[in-house]
């Protein structure tokens, strides 16, 4: 039986080291899914590279790597290698694809990626797809933050940056926060946060990781070494956020997290150079970077939709706090919040 989950664990790794469209973590064990063509000599499943995990068996073979894990951890230390490398990701792969949240084995694989045994973009890779196997695993603040890590060791930080101005409230003045990354990484990067929000409502952690993308953002328009081309990509991405959290907001009402980064972000770049240089090209279209109120109005129609969602009254409350309207559309905003107040009172 040892001897079946070393080779089932050892197979298992073996294909998490490659290239992989996917990963799915499926309820039962193997058996549950012989239908599907799972057998002991391949117990997963694998179509055109889309990985499938029986979660049973799963659990089996991180047994076996948690006890072999410490002794390759010290054979590394000792002595650091490719021989000895090999045998320590392979048993952390195991062990993160079972519990994300497993500090020790991600410091290790940070050893190994430090140490040039372990590609960074290929871990990049796998950490997206471990992110995104199930609902648990994408709201694990540990894993978000080994990718944190590893965009700084991929894409350079400028030691020598300063902002010309404050960031707004809320914003990192924090140099080693903010690699310089190419427009590509970061929409992936963007990408990937919003499918993990979708997996997982309302997840704090992917919100905060999609906010810290944006600070790099930030940092990357402020910096006098940034051209217009590229600054003009840049605006596109901000101009695209802001639309699409706003899509997003009409989706899920009950996502405050979201509401808090929509505001953030309008509050950030509606006031830089950057978005002033944008607006011309804008042709004078209704948005929150040009024009906040329409943050206001957008919860405004959404409470009156939706009278019973107290989250919708707090994304009001927050916009009129961090955007003041005029005082016409701020008489319109108390009369609604007052009605909606007493609505929500009255509710049995």
């Amino acid at each position: 039986m040892a001897e079946d989950t070393g080779r089932c664990a050892d197979l298992l790794a073996q294909i998490l080291s490659k290239s992989l469209a996917s990963i799915e973590l499926l309820p039962g064990d193997m058996d549950a899914w012989s239908s599907a063509g799972l057998t002991p000599e391949m117990p997963f499943l694998l179509q055109e590279g889309n990985l499938g995990v029986p979660v049973k068996l799963l659990m089996k073979l991180y047994v076996s790597a948690s006890r072999t894990f410490p002794a390759c951890l010290i054979a590394y230390r000792t002595s650091s290698s490719i021989t000895s490398a090999k045998p320590l990701a392979s048993a952390s792969t195991i062990l993160i694809l079972t519990n994300p949240a497993h500090q020790t084995a991600l410091n290790a694989r940070k050893r190994l990626v430090a140490d040039s045994l372990l590609d960074p973009h290929s871990e990049l890779e796998l950490t997206a797809h471990i992110l995104t196997a199930s609902k648990d695993h994408a709201k694990q603040s540990t894993l978000w933050d080994h990718r944190r890590w590893l965009l700084r060791s991929i894409y350079a930080t400028s030691s020598d940056f300063t902002f010309r101005a404050p960031p707004p409230r809320g914003w990192s003045c924090d140099r080693s926060r903010h690699p310089s990354m190419p427009p590509a990484v970061i929409e992936r990067e963007l990408a990937l946060a919003l499918r993990a929000c979708e997996m997982y409502p309302r997840n704090y952690h992917a919100w905060t990781y999609r906010h810290d993308i944006f600070e790099t953002v930030l940092r990357m328009l402020d910096d006098e070494n940034c051209d217009e081309s590229q600054k003009a990509t840049l605006i596109a991405i901000v101009e695209a956020e802001v639309e699409q959290i706003v899509t997003w907001i009409d989706r899920h009402v009950s996502d405050y997290t979201a509401v808090q980064h929509l505001c953030s972000v309008v509050l950030a770049f509606g006031t830089t150079q950057a978005s002033k240089e944008s607006q011309q090209c804008m042709h004078k279209r209704s948005i929150p970077l040009v024009d906040p109120d329409v943050l206001i109005r957008h919860a405004m129609s959404l409470l009156q939709s939706y009278p019973e969602h107290e989250t919708l009254a707090r994304y009001l409350q927050l916009a009129l706090k961090i955007f003041p309207p005029p005082p016409e559309l701020k008489a319109r905003t108390e009369m609604l919040l007052r009605a909606c107040g007493r609505s929500r009172q009255s509710a049995p």
